[in-house]
């Protein structure tokens, strides 16, 4: 249940960060199964952000700490002006757990 909680709120705060911030006028989310990994991509052409400046906010703290509990990847790519794209990468190791229950 833990990773299947936390996959959903990760894509959730994604996309509430994209409706919020990003000023878009285009916006996708991708599901794929790729090598047996479950991979996620959150993506817009809004306006960007720098992902190195310190920050406040738990956002993109709270995506980090959920991604690390369930041990996926997560990248969150942006530049002020590029738009942002998160990617998610869910191990075939952990999604047996999804299997399980």
């Amino acid at each position: 249940m833990e990773t299947r909680r936390n996959i959903f709120l990760i894509i959730k705060e994604s996309v509430n960060n994209l409706i919020k911030y990003s000023e878009c006028t285009k916006a996708s989310i991708k599901a794929s199964c790729e090598g047996g990994d479950l991979c996620f991509i959150v993506k817009d052409n809004g306006k960007g952000f720098d992902t190195t400046k310190l920050t406040n906010r738990n956002g993109i703290k709270n995506l980090k700490a959920r991604a690390g509990q369930i041990n996926a990847d997560i990248q969150i790519k942006s530049a002020p002006g590029q738009g942002t794209e998160i990617i998610l990468v869910v191990k075939a190791r952990e999604l047996t757990v999804l299997h399980a229950v």
